[in-house]
């Protein structure tokens, strides 16, 4: 990330970008939600148009006034900025976001499948990251595969 807040997406990303954002007219360049109200996590979270859109309708499921939904909707429409990537394929972070999260210098992208992540390369890794908590809960020598749920028996037709 440069001085002014540019950031290069690498190109994986800006894909899933193009791809999660169908309706986008030809010549349009891709935008990105980036989601920042967590105060826990040290990361921007970044969606796609489909993944906002899906998390909206599963926060519609809910019943109104639902802590649980009043505390999603502040996170996905309160402190989300929709950003749109220039032609060279990098975002324009406004200095609120990157100062909120610690992001200065070189940044690090972590896919989440129709999102990604992005925090400082500096950022310890027991602050973004799951994987260690959870294979410590593990037995000794058991895969982080275990964690998956297990498989749903195919059922004849």
């Amino acid at each position: 990330m440069d001085s002014k807040g540019r950031i290069s997406i690498p190109a994986p990303f800006r894909r899933v970008l193009d791809l999660g954002d169908s309706e986008r007219g030809s010549g349009v360049n891709a935008s990105v939600h980036v989601c920042y109200g967590d105060p826990t996590e040290p990361f921007l979270t970044c969606w796609t148009q489909a993944g906002l859109a899906e998390m909206d309708e599963r926060i519609a499921a809910m019943p109104d006034g639902h802590t649980a939904r009043i505390a999603l909707e502040e996170y996905f429409f309160e402190y989300c900025e929709t950003l749109v990537l220039d032609d060279n394929g990098r975002l324009i972070l406004p200095k609120s976001l990157r100062d909120g999260k610690g992001l200065e210098g070189e940044t690090v992208f972590a896919g989440r499948g129709g999102h990604f992540r992005v925090f400082n390369a500096e950022a310890p890794v027991a602050s973004y990251s799951a994987l260690a908590a959870a294979t410590e809960t593990l037995a000794p020598g058991a895969s982080v595969l275990s964690l998956l749920p297990p498989k749903q028996p195919i059922q004849p037709t």
